[in-house]
């Protein structure tokens, strides 16, 4: 009996700790497009678009999707884009692919996200967004980016709702987290700016 009592904790217990690590997954369900990025760069893109079934079957569309994404994996010469599932839902279309990482996924779908260390980034970049503490909704200390070099940052310009590996640090005050932990902008079009600890 005591073992029993034992083995439950233990799994209280690691529940518990893995639940304060702060990685927000992708919804089990995904019913708009999304991005989740990993700890190591690679990221799984739902593309969620309006779905006309007179005009499109999905297996043509599978079809297509795979025939696109091999093509672009020869011409890179190794597997960068792979198709993780395709379904039809309430008149839309969810295509799931999973990059090996940010360039991939720049190159292939023509939008525009950076996953990188804060230092990195501002060699090159400047967060020209408000910073905030998403909990809080305090304003980020500018002089904070020096304490914050070895942080990853993520910038968006997707429109995609954004799940991360890794607890949120801070965030460009010009989008909201839901209740799912996705970020997602306020207005369509506007970049995103998420500073997290992997």
């Amino acid at each position: 009996m005591k073992k029993k009592w034992i083995s439950l904790l233990s799994v209280i217990s690691l529940s518990f700790l893995l639940a304060g690590c702060g990685e927000v997954y992708l919804p089990e369900t995904v019913t708009e497009s999304s991005i989740y990025v990993s700890p190591e760069g690679a990221i799984t893109y739902c593309l969620v678009e309006s779905f006309e079934a007179d005009y499109y079957d999905v297996d043509e569309l599978s079809d297509m999707a795979k025939v696109e994404t091999s093509e672009y994996n020869n011409g890179k010469g190794s597997e960068k884009v792979k198709i993780d599932e395709i379904n039809a839902f309430d008149g839309k279309v969810l295509i799931k692919y999973e990059f090996s990482d940010v360039d991939s996924f720049n190159d292939f779908t023509g939008l525009s996200l950076t996953y990188t260390t804060v230092g990195d980034y501002l060699t090159s970049q400047v967060v020209s967004e408000n910073m905030i503490d998403p909990k809080k909704g305090n304003a980020m200390d500018g002089k904070m980016f020096d304490k914050l070099s070895a942080k990853h940052i993520i910038v968006s310009e997707t429109d995609a709702a954004l799940y991360y590996g890794g607890k949120l640090l801070y965030m460009s005050d010009n989008g909201g987290v839901g209740d799912d932990g996705g970020v997602r902008p306020y207005e369509e079009g506007e970049k995103i700016t998420l500073i997290i600890n992997k």
